[in-house]
């Protein structure tokens, strides 16, 4: 179940577990939505004093950020990335101890990196820059769209719905959006969500499989478009409405068969509860027909909740029926995957990999979204707790229900 509130400042870490052995499954063709590129950068070298600038420049990229190799600069040391005409500006302040990460991200095609020094004060004081990244300029792709019009709405349109609990509103904030860098060049999105009021985010193993990953990835929250539009289907779409939370996370557990992964998110998990809220994995078992939602980052773009189906379920080629409200359709659904999913007719695209599948009633999770193509299909919460629960993974009790 999804709750809201604000906790005590003392905040705990969890233990770290390897990942599980790779197997060869088609699980391995699963990837994020690929939502970008980079470039190999050669002249990012700082190893003085002084203040510097550098200008990256790539042709019609509607964002660009940058990829640290190395980063260790005194704490009154400044470094900024900005657009050339300074309307948009972040400060490059990585969380203590990273020495590895993207920045954030400025509007295209050009980003300018800006060093003011003040001590130099670390021994191994320096960084280097070796990959300008950029997004693409669309990425919208209808997959996984089950009938005849895509019914995934922007999240915000669920804030006063008629005859629509409000928490399946508020329920959304606790959703992230997830980008991650690859090292071979492509940058790609996916979902996740917080679990449990430690600072825990759930997402897909085929998103994030080891430590390296988890590093790579950033988390960003409450991305989507301030009114009810579809006006948020790209990367990049709303960034002035979002919050990046933390800059790569600690790998926890990844699981393979059931394709999820746990991290836990580089800041207070009161400061993020205390805004975001977070969900429970449900123990109970989905039942068939009960109404669900799902909230999601569709093409890497803004927040999308799906609360309703069509009445036409059969493929993208269906007629334009009407809708009903979303449902479980089977569970211990069998597919190349396996035969233990919980299958839905629920729209998902291509970037809603690690979605939550919700309760409508409970507002508990009651499946982790990992695969489809009408029906689209999750691993169930009550087989992923007692994967957690048999690895000794020490999540708060807050994360079941």
């Amino acid at each position: 179940m999804m709750r809201l509130g604000f906790l005590a400042l003392a905040c705990s870490m969890g233990a770290v577990h390897a990942a599980t052995s790779p197997v060869t499954s088609l699980l391995d063709q699963l990837k994020g939505q690929i939502v970008g590129n980079s470039i190999a950068i050669t002249n990012g070298t700082l190893t003085t004093c002084e203040p510097k600038q550098w200008t990256y420049y790539k042709r019609s990229a509607p964002y660009l950020s940058v990829h640290f190799k190395h980063f260790s600069l005194g704490d009154d040391d400044v470094l900024t990335i900005s657009s050339p005409d300074g309307n948009e500006t972040h400060k490059i302040d990585p969380p203590d101890g990273v020495t590895t990460f993207s920045s954030s991200r400025v509007p295209g095609p050009t980003a300018v990196i800006t060093f003011t020094p003040g001590s130099c004060s670390p021994d191994n004081f320096g960084l280097e820059i070796d990959v300008l990244e950029y997004t693409f300029g669309d990425t919208v792709m209808k997959e996984d769209v089950c009938g005849g019009a895509n019914q995934n709405v922007a999240a915000v349109c669920y804030k006063n719905r008629e005859g629509v609990d409000p928490k399946v509103y508020t329920s959304s904030f606790a959703v992230a959006r997830l980008i991650k860098t690859d090292p071979d060049g492509p940058r790609s999105a996916c979902t996740g969500w917080l679990l449990g009021s430690q600072g825990h985010l759930m997402t897909n193993h085929h998103c994030i499989k080891d430590a390296d990953e988890a590093n790579r990835t950033n988390f960003e929250f409450m991305v989507q478009s301030p009114t009810c539009d579809n006006s948020c289907k790209s990367l990049g779409d709303c960034r002035d409405y979002g919050k990046e939370e933390s800059i790569g996370s600690d790998f926890i557990y990844a699981n393979e068969k059931y394709d999820y992964a746990i991290v836990k998110l580089r800041k207070k998990p009161c400061l993020l509860n205390g805004k975001y809220g977070y969900f429970s994995l449900r123990r109970a078992e989905p039942v068939e027909k009960e109404p669900i939602y799902m909230v999601q980052h569709p093409n890497g773009g803004g927040k999308m909740i799906t609360f309703e189906q069509d009445i036409d379920n059969t493929g993208s080629g269906a007629s334009n029926s009407g809708t009903m409200p979303a449902i479980v359709e089977v569970v211990n659904d069998e597919n190349e995957l396996g035969d233990f999913w919980t299958s839905y007719f629920a729209d998902t695209e291509p970037g809603s990999s690690g979605s939550p599948v919700v309760s409508a009633t409970s507002h508990q999770v009651i499946a982790l979204h990992s695969n489809g193509a009408c029906k689209n299909s999750g691993a169930p919460s009550h087989l992923i707790i007692k994967d957690i629960e048999a690895n000794n993974l020490g999540l708060p009790a807050d994360a079941f229900a």
